[in-house]
């Protein structure tokens, strides 16, 4: 995962974000739900630990990315760390709640999973959630390229499948399509977060002043594919059994 950043993709993360994490989270959690101390695993520049603060007194959000965490969005509720190793220096089983937004595909493995049974409470809830914005039919227009003809193993419905997960019950999963408004301006950063996409759009344009001539080309490209842009979320829930 901490190779999926550097500086340029990781200010246009940084710039725009889908607000979708509140959404999601809202999905998966009641209103009442309260929690003393979250962790949320691949915090990003910290727009998911702060949607999880909302249900928290306090929240530490991780990521093995130093071009994210120097980014990082301040927030009272929220401390953030780099995440060195598969091995967490928590105490034993200090968290209430765990989330994985968009980083669980990166993270996964048996020994993060055993770390996160090793340092949650009995009843400790674990949310995973992503989001896919359908991008392709843009990409496709400007570059004649579509990520799937990359064969990118992404997945963005990714769970604790495969691995000796006997230490928690999976108790929902969901998958909901979504209709969302974004600017030029906002598609523009989302297009440029992605390695994927921006390594699709140097070979066509050419690295210099990439933005400037991205937007120029959506804004020449056909309108209906900028109106109505939808949007997929996932999100799996499961409770630490002790």
């Amino acid at each position: 995962m901490e190779n999926e950043y550097d500086d340029f993709t990781s200010f246009h993360y940084l710039q725009y974000r889908p607000p979708l994490h509140d959404l999601i989270l809202q999905k998966c959690l009641d209103a009442s739900d309260t929690f003393s101390l979250g962790l949320d695993i691949g915090c990003g520049v910290g727009n998911s630990s702060i949607a999880l603060s909302k249900y928290c007194e306090q929240v530490i959000g991780v990521d093995p990315s130093t071009s994210m965490l120097k980014n990082t969005i301040i927030h009272p509720k929220v401390e953030y760390q780099v995440l060195l190793s598969e091995s967490f220096t928590f105490k034993d089983q200090c968290f209430d709640i765990i989330t994985f937004a968009g980083s669980l595909f990166y993270a996964k493995s048996q020994r993060l999973l055993d770390e996160i049974l090793r340092i949650s409470k009995n009843k400790t809830k674990i949310v995973v959630y992503d989001f896919e914005i359908k991008l392709n039919p843009i990409l496709q227009s400007l570059t004649e390229v579509t990520l799937s003809e990359l064969n990118s193993p992404y997945n963005h419905q990714e769970d604790f499948s495969g691995l000796n997960a006997s230490g928690m019950l999976k108790k929902i999963q969901g998958k909901e399509d979504l209709e969302i408004d974004i600017s030029i301006q906002n598609i523009v950063h989302l297009l440029l977060s992605s390695k994927d996409y921006y390594q699709i759009l140097v070979e066509k344009f050419g690295a210099s002043e990439l933005e400037v001539k991205v937007k120029s080309a959506i804004k020449n490209s056909n309108e209906a594919l900028i109106k109505n842009i939808r949007s997929t979320i996932f999100y799996s829930i499961y409770e630490v059994c002790k």
